[in-house]
């Protein structure tokens, strides 16, 4: 397949097949390291396993601790035409039970397969997190 221009100019037509090869791909930004490295102080400050995430096909359901009393629950979906997470829906709550039970509710519409498979690991996590918080 080629684009040119009807007009006739005197440039050759592009092939397009090459044109994706030319875009680059998508990497680490150059500073991912030392924001990857400040990620790494903020969660030892704030304490391990704050973050809950699960993911069942496209769908990727992700709950994280903001603060001392914020919980976001984010919903993402991915595109893999572009390689890349879409986000679909984000929520805060006050309240990690709240969250956590939307969290379930959003996974009850991937069936009950998934759905048990979600409870399960937000089951485990929890212990492990609000055990640990002290």
């Amino acid at each position: 397949m080629s684009a040119f221009s009807p007009g006739g100019n005197a440039a050759p037509p592009v092939d397009l097949r090459h044109v994706a090869s030319a875009i680059p791909p998508i990497g680490l930004a150059p500073d991912a390291i030392a924001r990857a490295e400040s990620r790494a102080d903020a969660g030892l400050r704030r304490g391990l396993g704050r973050v809950w995430a699960w993911q069942h096909g496209n769908v990727l359901i992700v709950l994280d601790q903001q603060g001392s009393s914020s919980w976001q629950l984010s919903e993402l979906f991915f595109d893999e035409i572009y390689g890349y997470y879409l986000e679909q829906r984000r929520i805060a709550y006050r309240c990690p039970r709240e969250a956590a039970g939307v969290a379930l509710a959003w996974s009850l519409r991937l069936g009950s397969g998934p759905s048990l498979a979600a409870a399960a690991a937000l089951d485990a996590w929890s212990c492990l997190t609000f055990t640990d918080a002290g």
